[in-house]
């Protein structure tokens, strides 16, 4: 009998003192985690289907060195550990807003976690040139992103204002935003509302494809300068924000 429970013991027991201190190490945070009065059940977009499901998080303060203070645009989510680790460009939802994954720090890391940014902005677009007034012409795609009139440096990670007619937008790199053309692309910002266009796509800097396994550059961040375009009343939908494409 004692060796019967003794053979169990080893069908279980780590195989070396790491994994030993590692799997304990998982327990105790995933427990505190769920203790802690910053726990919360979130969402999570999938980055294929764009469907939203259910997950634990503690939600934390993130000091942003960029931006020099504390704010309520930015917060850093944890994860318990086995969770799938976010990457760059994900999509959560809580407290009633989008929420676009910036930073991630999770290579042979102990922790899950990663730093987001709330969005303000939905943008909306046909892939096509059909006609978007009086009705559309089709179903929209509809984009969560960031829209800022500054420009980062990566190296200091100083912010340069851009000129009055441009802005910087940051979108998750997925099958739609990759519908969005290098230049002349028409989205309706704002309110009231402004047309802008793009002019340049950056699908490098923040795009980390892999090299080992399922191949794919499905990830990331795509950087899009935006410049204001004419806005036509008349061909442009204003009240549900669908520039007519050309």
């Amino acid at each position: 009998m004692a060796y019967n429970f003794y053979n169990a013991y080893l069908g279980i027991a780590p195989d070396s003192s790491q994994e030993y201190w590692q799997n304990g190490t998982e327990q105790l945070i995933t427990q505190m985690q769920q203790d802690s009065i910053n726990y919360f059940i979130i969402k999570k977009r999938n980055r294929t289907t764009k469907v939203f499901s259910d997950i634990g998080a503690n939600i934390a303060d993130w000091y942003n060195g960029s931006i020099g203070k504390n704010s309520d645009d930015f917060r850093k989510l944890i994860f318990a550990p086995g969770t799938i680790q976010p990457i760059l460009g994900d999509i959560y939802e809580f407290q009633s807003y989008r929420w676009l994954v910036i930073g991630t720090d999770n290579v042979h890391s102990p922790t899950i976690s990663c730093n987001v940014q709330r969005c303000n902005v939905q943008l909306k677009f046909l892939e096509t040139t059909g006609a978007v007034m009086p009705t559309l012409s089709g179903t929209p795609l509809t984009i969560d992103g960031i829209v800022s009139n500054r420009l980062v440096d990566p190296v200091d990670a100083r912010y340069f204002q851009l000129p009055d007619d441009m802005l910087m937008l940051k979108v998750a790199n997925d099958t739609d935003t990759r519908k969005i053309k290098y230049i002349g692309t028409r989205f309706l910002l704002g309110d009231p509302v402004i047309a802008y266009k793009t002019i340049a796509i950056d699908s490098i800097t923040d795009v980390r494809p892999t090299v080992v396994g399922t191949i794919t550059n499905l990830n990331g961040i795509l950087n899009i300068r935006l410049k204001s375009d004419a806005l036509n009343a008349h061909t442009d939908n204003v009240a549900l924000k669908v520039a007519l494409q050309y």
